[in-house]
């Protein structure tokens, strides 16, 4: 039996395939597909569509409920009540829901669910807290966030582990307010775990353009363009004879075509001052000589940083060993 080049190409692909696939092939699925679908029966699938109406029933009970109640000629006494039902979706997962929707509704509708996540006393409500000092739409909602959020640590006596979760997801974002917003905040909590993020964050790269454009961005030519006669047309008359020319231009020289152009180093000041600040509230150094120069940075927080916070939490455990414990009911 004859193969085609085609044929063979075909048969050593699939044959590599099957050799390199980790997934069983079976008699009623030769493609092994089956295995990548998710079961829409199995019971994580049925409780990911059930938590899918919930969420979608949520916000169409919270859009009703800004529609009914947070109208421009509400008076006061209305949108009061309306802030009452809002306060009702007292619930983490209907958080990222409740921003979405009240955050652009007036700051008496912002202070109603920024209490409500200060009142849960929860890490999910400091995480939420820190999502709206981050993401917030304004400057006046963002710190009115990042003012509960920080009483809420020095309540709770420390940043939740959620909480900075957020911050630093957001600081490997590549949304550059995002980042701003997370260094600023990470300041703002003196939360010194931060440094090692904010260290690769003060220089970032921007995302290559989309290859959705068809064409050239632009080009430029540089030659020398040359007039020729490219076609002669004949006109005959009585007792008269001439000629009408075609003039054509060719052109020589070079072609310079930009297809894609890119900026692809970012500094971020914001980012950098924090992160000076952070530093030295640890080690007492004037950290601006270090610049954006990542191995100079790195070279300081293994050499300098972590000796200096060994040695701070070190002196804190012996100051609380040698206090003198509290007698209960205080005093």
């Amino acid at each position: 039996m004859k193969l085609s080049v085609h044929s063979a190409v075909l048969i050593a692909c699939g044959l590599a395939m099957a050799w390199s696939s980790p997934l069983s092939v079976r008699a009623d699925d030769p493609t092994g597909l089956k295995a990548l679908a998710k079961d829409p029966n199995s019971p994580e699938a049925q409780a990911e569509k059930a938590a899918a109406k919930a969420r979608i029933a949520r916000e169409k009970a919270m859009r009703q409920i800004r529609f009914k109640y947070f109208r421009a000629q509400n008076n006061n006494a209305v949108r009061q009540e309306g802030i009452l039902q809002m306060r009702a979706f007292n619930d983490p997962a209907a958080y990222k829901s409740l921003i979405d929707i009240f955050q652009d509704q007036g700051e008496d509708v912002q202070r109603g669910f920024l209490d409500m996540f200060v009142e849960a006393k929860t890490d999910e409500g400091d995480a939420a807290l820190a999502w709206c000092g981050i993401f917030g739409k304004d400057q006046d909602f963002r710190q009115r966030a990042v003012d509960r959020l920080k009483s809420r640590s020095k309540e709770a006596k420390g940043v939740s582990n959620k909480v900075k979760l957020v911050i630093f997801n957001c600081l490997r974002s590549q949304n550059e307010d995002a980042i701003a917003h997370s260094a600023v905040l990470s300041e703002q909590l003196g939360l010194l775990e931060a440094i090692p993020h904010l260290i690769p964050a003060q220089v970032g790269r921007t995302p290559n353009p989309s290859g959705d454009r068809v064409g050239d961005m632009a080009w430029i030519a540089v030659g020398t363009q040359t007039a020729f006669v490219s076609d002669l047309t004949p006109v005959v008359s009585q007792s008269s004879a001439a000629f009408d020319p075609t003039l054509d231009v060719v052109t020589d020289g070079a072609l310079l075509r930009v297809q894609d152009a890119t900026v692809t180093t970012v500094y971020r000041p914001l980012v950098a001052a924090a992160l000076q600040r952070l530093g030295s509230s640890v080690t007492n150094q004037d950290l601006k000589r270090l610049g954006y120069d990542m191995p100079r940075w790195w070279d300081w927080y293994k050499n300098t940083y972590l000796p200096a916070k060994a040695e701070l939490d070190e002196k804190a455990k012996q100051d609380g060993k040698s206090s003198p414990a509290t007698p209960p009911g205080g005093g």
